[in-house]
């Protein structure tokens, strides 16, 4: 266990490491979380220290002298944008038999990659606690850099490939099942919730502009919430002028009620936030009621 020990920091090593060899133990580290998802708790600790001493003993940049890495602006932000790199490349390998994909299938591949690159993330996230600690979070502080932690780098990678290769499809793929569920199909709500709740996590790579508790809804917002509440709209217009059109009042109304509790219900079920369950409320409703139902509305008190 004693190869496990930090090394001492008051000694300056005779040949001290140069920045690409402090790069290739970064890699060797991601390569070896995000191709194995099994690991020992003690090759864990033995990732942790080399990280730990290569943030703490003396660095060599090529062309200057030895500096203790924590006070080497340029090297810390030259091993940041590289693991920055990796992880945008090694997400888009993740999907790169993606295409061609729909429906439950396209969310079932998305979901199975995005759980195992959120395992993967925090284990590197806790083996950069160090890191994290002494420079990250500092950096951020001081508006250097746009993440707090390690596992928030690894959250912005995502939403970059996110952002410009999959929203689109993904985004269509849950429109279309919630429809199919409106419509009577019995599916996998688990493929909807998760991938909602995937999209409120991106919010985490925005808590720098966010310092209060709780979620961060700015990604979910422009990836789904709009398209969603958009979607229902002309879902429930198009249901009022033509499923409901012959109803007597009556039954009209019972049909409004039912739907607007299934909505509440699904909401629940989904994971939405309230904001947007109370948005969706008030689009049903203003789909649904016409205007000579409007006092029958609030003698109801809906």
């Amino acid at each position: 266990m004693a190869s496990l020990q930090p090394l001492c920091t008051d000694a300056v090593p005779s040949n001290p490491l140069n920045l690409d060899e402090v790069w290739e133990n970064f890699r060797f580290a991601l390569d070896h979380v995000y191709n194995d998802r099994s690991m020992s708790q003690h090759r864990f600790m033995e990732l942790y220290y080399q990280i730990y001493n290569y943030f703490y003993i003396f660095v060599q940049v090529k062309g200057r002298p030895p500096s203790r890495f924590f006070d080497n602006t340029a090297g810390r932000m030259t091993i940041y944008q590289k693991l920055l790199e990796y992880l945008e490349l090694h997400v888009s390998r993740l999907f790169q038999n993606y295409s061609g994909l729909k429906n439950e299938d396209l969310l079932n591949f998305y979901l199975s990659k995005w759980q195992q690159y959120k395992i993967s993330s925090k284990k590197f996230n806790g083996i950069c606690a160090f890191m994290n600690r002494q420079w990250v979070y500092r950096a951020f502080e001081e508006g250097k850099i746009k993440v707090s932690d390690i596992y928030q780098l690894c959250l912005l990678a995502w939403l970059n490939f996110f952002s410009v290769m999959l929203c689109g499809p993904v985004t269509v793929a849950v429109l279309q099942l919630i429809e199919r569920e409106r419509n009577g199909e019995v599916l996998d709500q688990n493929l909807i919730s998760g991938t909602v709740q995937s999209l409120i996590e991106f919010g985490e790579t925005e808590r720098f502009n966010f310092p209060l508790d709780g979620p961060i809804l700015h990604f979910y917002e422009k990836y789904f919430e709009i398209y969603f509440l958009e979607h229902s709209e002309k879902y429930y217009q198009r249901e009022a002028s033509t499923t409901f059109a012959g109803y007597p009042e009556s039954e009209y109304w019972n049909k409004v009620q039912q739907r607007l509790d299934q909505e509440r219900n699904r909401a629940k079920l989904y994971g939405l936030p309230k904001s947007t369950e109370e948005k969706l409320i008030e689009i049903c409703e203003r789909a649904l009621i016409p205007k000579d139902l409007e006092s029958l509305l609030a003698a109801c008190k809906i």
